[in-house]
């Protein structure tokens, strides 16, 4: 656990030492505006997001998840981490019910038309 903290602060500090000027749009107003952030991830998919004994998700996407929720508020706790299907979690997004998706979600050119969904890459 120590060693995700690590690195999710030093992919953290990484992406805010290259950071150019951004538009963070009305997505970000409406994560400010709820107080939280949902994130979805995979139900079940070991190493990057399961629920612990006590139903609290734990994995890589997951801590993704509440680096995002650190970043916006200062405060981990305030990742709402939904674990749901995928083609659920697409609806989800579509619908606006979500904030973000820490899962795997591939790209494709009638994914990308869509005006509901917005893909980042990583570097």
């Amino acid at each position: 656990m120590k060693r995700i903290t690590i690195f999710s602060l030093a992919l953290l500090v990484s992406i805010t030492l290259l950071a150019t000027q951004a538009f963070a749009g009305t997505v970000l107003d409406e994560i400010k505006a709820d107080g939280k952030i949902i994130c979805l991830v995979n139900p079940n998919s070991p190493g990057f997001s399961t629920p612990d004994s006590k139903g609290v998700f734990r994995g890589f996407n997951t801590e993704f998840c509440r680096m995002a929720s650190a970043a916006i508020f200062g405060d981990t706790s305030k990742a709402d981490i939904r674990g749901i299907g995928f083609s659920d979690s697409m609806k989800t997004i579509v619908a606006r019910k979500a904030h973000m998706a820490s899962r795997s979600i591939t790209e494709t050119g009638t994914r990308d038309a869509d005006p509901g969904l917005a893909f980042v890459v990583l570097l």
